[in-house]
């Protein structure tokens, strides 16, 4: 990988390797709860060598019923010099916080967390959601609405809410859109 810094003029090659591990328990249809998470590790040489570790946990109770909840929680660490290279970013994808606008947040730790609720009707499932993060004592929160299809495929609304900022450079909250192929719930 090569790029350039945040600093005009300056560029860095790095190489890495990353590995990611998510386990599912409960999948059958009808269970009452299901749970999973996800355990990642990458890291990178040149430059900055940089070790990020991270994992979260899901619990879904009854992901088959009219009515279903699911809370999701994790944390990720950052070690060496990705403070400064490889911020946190608020994530477009949807990832773990809808509702702002992508935005690099320094900081060695960030934690997070995820409330949905849902409620079936035939095929689809409609949804209302909050999401927090925190990183570098600043904390974002956001809520939301969506529609869940068959086969894994979100569509989201959010609006992140006015985040508590150590030192007042966060981003504006806005209405945002996400269209995800990969949902669990």
């Amino acid at each position: 990988e090569r790029h350039d810094e945040r600093t005009p003029g300056a560029r860095e090659t790095r190489a890495g390797a990353g590995a990611v591990w998510t386990p599912w328990w409960g999948g059958r249809a009808g269970r009452l709860l299901q749970a999973g998470g996800e355990v990642s590790l990458d890291g990178s040489v040149g430059g900055e060598r940089t070790l990020r570790a991270g994992a979260t946990a899901v619990m879904v109770i009854g992901r088959d019923r009219p009515w279903s909840l699911a809370l999701e929680g994790g944390g990720a660490r950052t070690w060496g010099g990705s403070r400064r290279t490889d911020p946190w970013l608020l994530d477009e994808s949807g990832d773990w916080l809808r509702g702002h606008p992508p935005a690099p947040v320094a900081g060695a730790v960030v934690w997070r967390g995820r409330v949905d609720l849902q409620r079936r009707i035939r095929l689809f499932r409609l949804s209302g959601f909050a999401d927090w993060a925190t990183v570098a004592g600043s904390a974002f929160r956001a809520a939301g609405a969506g529609l869940v299809l068959p086969g894994g495929i979100r569509f989201d609304v959010a609006r992140g809410l006015a985040p508590r900022n150590a030192d007042g450079a966060a981003p504006s909250p806005e209405w945002r859109t996400y269209l995800r192929f990969d949902s669990r719930f």
